[in-house]
């Protein structure tokens, strides 16, 4: 016996497939992640205002992902000298 595909007989929202802007938004631990470095570095980069955030509440930061892309792309980080090695 042959499966047909399910429908609801609703008509298709406008929305339907398109991009979710929620989702160019990223939080510190992904931020983080996609850098390789750790959350403390995220939030040190935004205290030296090296990449923007937009703080959504006392404790809830969200990065818009193209901006911290952006940002990142015209600094050059310099990488920590090791420990007891001059610079």
């Amino acid at each position: 016996m042959k499966q047909q595909a399910l429908t609801t007989g609703f008509p298709t929202p406008p929305h339907a497939g398109a991009v979710n802007p929620l989702a160019t938004y990223a939080t510190i631990p992904v931020i983080a992640s996609t850098y390789s470095v750790s959350p403390r570095t995220v939030r040190r980069w935004m205290a030296d205002g090296l990449i923007p955030y937009y703080r959504c509440s006392s404790q809830l930061v969200r990065f818009k992902v193209a901006e911290v892309e952006q940002a990142l792309a015209r600094v050059r980080i310099p990488a920590r000298a090791e420990k007891g090695k001059a610079a």
